[in-house]
């Protein structure tokens, strides 16, 4: 049996994300409820990799009381999710600094032998790329 980890992010906007990863980094949107017009939760892919989102109204609504997010915290805070591209990652790399995202960590090959470079989303989680 293969493994897989789903990462579900909290995020203030799902349709807005949702916009910032298809049109902005290139992943498909997947599974999207209820809807595209006003949706409250939705997965995205690209290079093998999903993404969960989950709007923090919908997060605070399952979550037992003392467990809920405060709107007002930053996002990602600890946590860098790690996105194995391949050998395109110049050529994605590239793609993206035109696009203007914003890139927190150059291109750059790493003491440990990947090239990587990483980028903050607009909910400030940080995402890095790597050979």
């Amino acid at each position: 049996m293969i493994g897989s980890m789903l990462p579900m992010l909290a995020v203030e906007d799902v349709k807005r994300t949702l916009e910032f990863y298809e049109e902005k980094l290139g992943f498909e949107i997947g599974t999207v409820t209820p809807s595209r017009e006003n949706p409250m939760f939705a997965d995205v892919s690209k290079f093998g990799a999903t993404l969960e989102f989950e709007s923090l109204e919908g997060i605070n609504r399952n979550f037992r009381e003392n467990e809920h997010f405060d709107p007002r915290a930053k996002r990602g805070v600890g946590v860098i999710f790690y996105i194995v591209v391949g050998k395109d990652i110049d050529r994605y790399y590239e793609e993206l600094r035109r696009k203007g995202i914003r890139i927190i960590q150059e291109i750059a090959d790493q003491p440990w032998g990947a090239r990587t470079f990483t980028i903050e989303d607009i909910n400030g989680y940080r995402i890095c790329f790597r050979t």
